[in-house]
């Protein structure tokens, strides 16, 4: 399998310094989804599935708020409110990001009552070897 990287930097600027930190993960998959999510959907199906133990990184971001349920729309594993611009950042390798999911997903279940069409963008690295 094709080695694959993502560069995450993390920049803070205060009066006067800027500190930055740069990771570079590898993986040998990647997942990547945008879906347009309709004003007014509740529990629209996403096709989505992630085995967490093979995720080296795992970014989602909307530009509307929006109500992401995983595995069941009804009993969800999480419900994830992922708020307009600010994006859910989870790598495992960094121990101040804490898992948004407690085990694998099958599925989201995403629900948008923002008043606009919201562009969901899920990216993943997967070490998908054997």
């Amino acid at each position: 399998m094709a080695n694959l990287t993502a560069k995450v930097e993390i920049q803070i600027e205060q009066i006067g310094s800027i500190f930055t930190s740069s990771n570079t993960l590898e993986g040998t998959a990647r997942i990547d989804v945008v879906e347009s999510v309709l004003d007014g959907v509740s529990d629209g199906l996403v096709n989505f599935a992630l085995d967490v133990s093979q995720a080296k990184l795992v970014f989602m971001q909307s530009d509307q708020d929006l109500t992401v349920k995983t595995n069941d729309s009804g009993s969800p594993q999480e419900t994830i409110s992922l708020t307009a611009g600010k994006p859910l950042l989870w790598v495992p390798d960094f121990p101040e990001a804490p898992t948004p999911f407690s085990d694998d997903v099958t599925a989201l279940y995403v629900s948008n009552a923002s008043g606009d069409t919201a562009t969901l963008r899920i990216k993943a690295l997967l070490d998908a070897t054997p």
